[in-house]
């Protein structure tokens, strides 16, 4: 099994429509930037949406603009689910969900409303 440092990572918005990077963390609680040789993989996951927000995606901006490419897509959750189970959805993924190199994962929404996500991961280098 490969293995690294362990980090954690979290986001939260009243307005993800506009995409932003997770903030990564170490062990210790210190801010991690994911340095330009190194991968994030992610073991976990959870992405939370208000009712309101019609869907959000947790990616990988491999592209580098701004858009949840649909090869980009680490987790998604749709505002349909939402409206079932009352003010939040949620999503959990295991372990493999491997984020390009040098880069932070990014959040999205469709619209404005409240979206969250924190997970746990390694990093690699290379």
């Amino acid at each position: 099994m490969l293995r690294g440092e362990e980090v954690r990572f979290g986001f939260v918005s009243t307005d993800a429509t506009t995409a932003d990077e997770v903030v990564v963390y170490d062990n210790n609680g210190n801010v991690r930037a994911i340095a330009a040789t190194e991968r994030l993989i992610i073991n976990s996951a959870v992405l939370s949406i208000a009712a309101a927000v019609v869907n959000a995606r947790l990616f990988t901006d491999a592209n580098a603009d701004g858009t949840a490419d649909e090869a980009e897509v680490l987790l998604a959750v749709e505002g349909a689910i939402a409206t079932v189970v009352g003010d939040t959805a949620s999503m959990e993924t295991g372990s493999g969900l491997y984020c390009a190199v040098g880069l932070e994962p990014k959040v999205i929404a469709a619209n404005a409303g409240r979206v969250s996500c924190y997970g746990t991961g390694f990093i690699l280098q290379g």
